[in-house]
């Protein structure tokens, strides 16, 4: 959370615009996809399950006061299906 923060102080000081895209797919779509990416020897992390497993249990809610800038990008496609969904989000905030 603090690092979040830092940054979109930083953001404000600067008098920039800031946005927080949190991207979310399934637990087991994420799972499946780091046993394929290791079984294919293709992952430049070493990064894996139980990695995404703390994570998950380590995740902060985003605070109350940032719903303006919070938008949630779900990412159950392939790679070119959440290029266009970012986008797309990015284009509807940038007006």
């Amino acid at each position: 959370q603090s690092e979040r923060a830092a940054l979109r102080q930083l953001a404000q000081h600067r008098q920039l615009p800031w946005l927080l895209v949190e991207c979310r797919a399934d637990p087991a779509l994420m799972e499946h996809r780091l046993l394929a990416r290791a079984a294919a020897g293709t992952d430049a992390s070493d990064a894996g399950i139980e990695v995404l497993r703390r994570q998950r249990e380590s995740a902060e809610a985003v605070p109350a006061d940032w719903v303006a800038q919070h938008r949630v990008l779900v990412n159950q496609g392939n790679l070119e299906q959440l290029r266009a969904a970012a986008v797309a989000l990015l284009a509807d905030w940038a007006g």
